[in-house]
């Protein structure tokens, strides 16, 4: 029930981000940017 119901929310919440990952590309490539050195594959 519960992975129907996080499902259900990230399928509506794709749909809102994407266009706004797109209109606010530059931004977005900042964050990664920034974030990147921070991450790791084990994480």
């Amino acid at each position: 029930m519960i992975d129907k119901i996080n499902k259900k929310f990230w399928d509506k919440f794709a749909k809102l981000y994407s266009p706004f990952m797109k209109k606010d590309k530059e931004i977005y490539e900042k964050v990664c940017e920034y974030l990147s050195p921070h991450l790791n594959k084990d994480m």
